[in-house]
């Protein structure tokens, strides 16, 4: 590997490491805590009663390593307000709107397949580089 791929690739590692909203231990940021996701709009009787942009959804205690999800469990529907990161509990009038599973909710690529990119995006450079390196050992013993 050339010496300024590497450095690259250094400087990519150390980027991802800086700390954003998230507990930083080593090379890997993690991410602990809860976390909201939005299913579906309130019944149009019932936005008036609520602050703005809350939404029917759930609310999940995760782990997370740069930012993709790991584990999430603990789900509970509730209502929630994704842009202003706050929730509260599903009322009593409510609870025949609340047929829907976790299934529904509205989730990122990247929170809900970011772990298997990582995960792919790592065996790749590990043995990719291998069979590489294995072809042009190949082709220079041929010539």
């Amino acid at each position: 590997m050339k010496l300024k791929h590497k450095l690259g690739a250094l400087a990519a590692v150390a980027a991802m490491a800086l700390p954003m909203a998230a507990q930083a231990k080593g090379i890997f940021i993690i991410n602990t805590g809860d976390e909201l996701f939005e299913v579906k709009d309130l019944p149009a009787a019932e936005v008036a009663n609520y602050p703005a942009n809350t939404k029917l959804g759930f609310k999940c205690s995760r782990f997370g390593v740069f930012w993709a999800d790991v584990w999430t469990w603990g789900c509970q529907q509730a209502l929630v307000d994704v842009e202003g990161n706050s929730y509260g509990d599903l009322p009593a009038e409510l609870k025949s709107e609340a047929n829907y599973t976790m299934s529904d909710a509205k989730r990122g690529l990247w929170e809900h397949y970011g772990m298997v990119a990582i995960v792919g995006g790592l065996l790749l450079l590990t043995f990719g580089g291998r069979l590489l390196r294995g072809k042009k050992d190949e082709a220079s013993a041929e010539a």
